[in-house]
């Protein structure tokens, strides 16, 4: 079956696009009838002022299909994060996937600036747009707010995981699973995959398990050929599947995990950045009858200082490990 989404190309624009963005535009909010007419006007950009935007250090992305910019937005760098606004897709390219590709990209374009969030604001109350912004995961930040007179907006956000798991401590993970080629590995809240695609050199077969529809997207571009992907809930993939080996990157519904895990993993690994919650998980092993050791992990990187060399350190990861004692 052909997926029409196959078709379309988000790219970044510049000053050659200003006309095509102008006319997107212009045919979008001249027939955005539930805005305020004051509001559809001032929507309408003119070449002026697409160009200053450009100026003060905006950036313009578009969707294209066959080559015609169907759809467009625009995003600002701020202290607060990655902020998006003036999404518009033409109206008889609707339901086309165009608006969920703008998003993805608008998503990844956050991670690699390094930004802590996503935010946009939408009409408050607009059934349409809380839809596709809880698709993505974003949340209501804050009240609404009159953007203009009649006018009530409200803003969402969407926390950006940009955190990697650091190769040094990929290192240790290996040697602490002690990888056996006739074994299942599973990695729950993979993420950008990094241990995933580690492990996947040491074990017949890798699972790896996101909530996170856009994380599993992107590393099925990357995925190994005994990597399996799967968007669903952790927990609920213990229960579920078979496995040898678990490594847990996060720390949230640990005790729902450990339930899950604890009579099936050989071996289970959580890393959890606090000490509280390591000493929680800890304790749910222990009740399990599962628990080995607890690590406290501290690197430092060196880097040039006065022609010399000084170090930093990284935040310490807690490293807690539980096996089944047969």
């Amino acid at each position: 079956m052909h997926n029409e989404e196959d078709d379309l190309k988000v790219e970044l624009l510049d000053e050659k696009d200003v006309d095509e963005i102008v006319n997107v535009y212009k045919a979008v909010w001249s027939t955005a009838e539930k805005y305020p007419l004051e509001w559809r006007m001032y929507r309408q950009y003119t070449r002026e002022q697409v160009l200053s935007d450009f100026k003060e250090g905006y950036y313009y992305f578009g969707v294209r299909k066959d080559g015609r910019l169907i759809g467009c937005y625009k995003a600002i760098i701020t202290e607060k994060g990655c902020f998006g606004e003036q999404q518009a897709v033409l109206p008889e390219y609707r339901n086309t996937g165009a608006a969920q590709a703008m998003y993805e990209q608008f998503i990844n374009f956050a991670k690699e600036k390094g930004c802590k969030r996503n935010y946009v604001n939408a009409l408050a109350n607009d059934t349409v747009c809380e839809r596709i912004l809880k698709k993505y995961d974003f949340k209501r930040w804050g009240e609404p707010y009159e953007q203009i007179k009649g006018m009530l907006v409200q803003m969402y956000e969407r926390k950006v995981d940009g955190k990697e798991t650091k190769d040094e401590i990929i290192g240790i993970l290996i040697k602490k699973f002690d990888p056996n080629r006739d074994e299942i590995f599973v990695d729950i809240g993979c993420g950008s995959g990094k241990v995933s695609l580690s492990m996947s050199k040491y074990f017949n077969k890798v699972y790896s398990v996101d909530l996170d529809k856009i994380a599993i997207k992107n590393l099925d571009k990357i995925k190994m050929d005994n990597m399996e992907l799967f968007n669903m809930d952790g927990a609920e993939f213990l229960e579920e599947y078979d496995y040898d080996k678990v490594f847990v990157g996060g720390t949230k519904y640990y005790d729902k995990i450990i339930n899950a895990a604890a009579d099936k993993a050989k071996k289970i690994i959580f890393n959890a950045a606090r000490l509280g919650v390591a000493s929680k998980i800890v304790d749910k092993m222990n009740d399990k009858e599962i628990f080995d050791e607890i690590l406290m992990i501290n690197i430092s990187k060196s880097y040039s200082l006065a022609e010399d060399i000084a170090f930093h350190p990284i935040n310490p990861i807690f490293m807690i490990i539980g096996s089944r004692k047969c």
